[in-house]
């Protein structure tokens, strides 16, 4: 076997994965912005101080990008001089954790009404396409290619394959909302939620080693795999009819459901929680499933004789010997995938009528891999036209993240636009999590809003 060609492609895939075009979205600043409608994808309990809301075809639009593993400066290196930078996959590989993962996650607000029913209750309806990619990846497939199976690193070790995998799903939303002021402390809300499922790629299982033997340097192979899929074939084969039910219809059926409230403790202090895509979707159109037997084999090296005499036949040999490895079973059983659940509890303490601190706690759950982060932040509710937020957060394993929203009103149009990370503006190879946000509202107020600025954020 060329050692050479198993290096340098175990290199590519190591070195491809880096540029992975990027698991979930915090929305902290968001969060922190209660007064727009849109907050009510975080939490259906803010309360609603707005007659009416509509999104424009500009409407909501998210999109969050995140690496935990390593920051791009750490694999590039700039040079003291000059604009050149030198390749460091040694210090990318320091930097990462037994398992890392690199993410995509992107929300786009096709429609949105909202309507305020008497003085308490308040009625919403959307829809929303969604689409989230992880790339999940261990720390040893980067020191595999870069040190090498004979290395100190790794000779008479398992290099642990484990959980390599990836995870990619798109699906329509069509939510229904409610919210109830209860009295004058208490605002619950809830929002039901139709799913209609586009594709998928979810991996069940990953196990994959490799160990090199001390001694005599045999390699032994073991694992086994389970991948899933639907509606794969509209993004990889040209000659595929699209099928405007299997794309936007329910032949992936799903449902999902957000809770949420919040709470006046007192004058200056509000508290409020929710629980934000509970649900699943039930995939069964064009399913294609691989699921492979348990792994477990031990290459001894070739007869150097055999190789000189006949090539040809011993690369056959190991080409059929490899199939025979990873010997695999299809099939089209229809299977089913949890929603990215995530966790806000927030507090806000109101510093003046325009001004308010607050804290806001988030926590994540993906194919039971958790994402925590917290933020503290300022919220300046200047004008009834005008409001800004600010924060700093540390989400993951990134602790550096600045984030700024601002919201403006002209008429009866508003405007918005925000990033849990501004920093990375100002240097992209630095950071590890991107962000941003914005759209337009057509909002009409209620009279109470319209004579009196509401405070910062409830």
């Amino acid at each position: 076997m060329n050692n050479f060609k198993i290096h340098s492609l175990l290199l590519l895939i190591a070195i491809g994965t880096t540029f992975f075009t990027v698991q979930g979205q915090q929305n902290l600043t968001l969060y922190g912005m209660s007064e727009l409608g849109q907050a009510k994808y975080l939490n259906p309990g803010f309360e609603i101080k707005n007659k009416f809301t509509m999104s424009l075809p500009l409407g909501f639009q998210n999109f969050y990008a995140t690496n935990n593993g390593f920051r791009m400066n750490q694999l590039f290196v700039p040079r003291a001089t000059g604009d050149s930078s030198d390749f460091k996959l040694d210090l990318a590989i320091k930097a990462m954790k037994d398992q890392n993962f690199i993410g995509l996650d992107a929300t786009s607000e096709l429609f949105s009404l909202g309507l305020k029913v008497g003085k308490r209750n308040f009625f919403s309806f959307s829809v929303l396409n969604k689409s989230q990619v992880s790339f999940h990846y261990p720390k040893d497939i980067f020191s595999l290619a870069f040190y090498g199976n004979g290395s100190p690193q790794l000779l008479g070790k398992r290099a642990n394959l484990d959980g390599l995998g990836v995870e990619a799903t798109s699906y329509m939303e069509y939510g229904v909302g409610f919210t109830r002021t209860i009295n004058d402390k208490l605002t619950v809300g809830t929002r039901v939620k139709l799913l209609g499922g586009i594709a998928n790629i979810h991996t069940e299982t990953s196990q994959l080693g490799l160990t090199t033997d001390s001694i005599d340097f045999d390699l032994t192979l073991d694992g086994k795999f389970d991948i899933r899929s639907s509606n794969t074939l509209y993004f990889t084969d040209s000659n595929t009819t699209v099928d405007p039910s299997d794309m936007i219809g329910f032949k992936n059926k799903g449902f999902g459901l957000d809770l949420g409230a919040s709470y006046k403790l007192t004058d200056k202090i509000s508290l409020s929680a929710s629980v934000i895509d509970l649900g699943f979707i039930s995939w069964q159109a064009n399913i294609k499933n691989y699921q492979s037997n348990a792994i477990n084999y031990t290459f001894q090296g070739v007869n150097l004789n055999d190789f000189l005499n006949d090539s040809a036949n011993v690369e056959e040999e190991l080409l059929d010997t490899l199939g025979k490895i990873f010997n695999y079973q299809s099939n089209n059983t229809a299977y089913r995938t949890g929603l990215y659940t995530r966790f806000y509890v927030g507090g806000v303490y109101n510093l003046n009528k325009w001004l308010s601190a607050s804290v806001t706690v988030y926590n994540a759950i993906n194919q039971s891999k958790y994402t925590f982060g917290t933020a503290v932040g300022l919220n300046m509710h200047l004008k009834n036209w005008f409001s800004l937020s600010m924060n700093y957060s540390a989400i993951g394993r990134s602790a550096n993240n600045v984030g700024f929203g601002i919201r403006l009103k002209a008429g009866p149009t508003q405007f918005y636009i925000m990033s849990d990370n501004v920093l990375v503006a100002l240097n992209p190879s630095g950071a590890k999590n991107a962000h941003l946000s914005f759209g337009m509202n057509i909002v009409i107020n209620s009279k109470q809003s319209k004579t009196e600025a509401a405070p910062a954020s409830k």
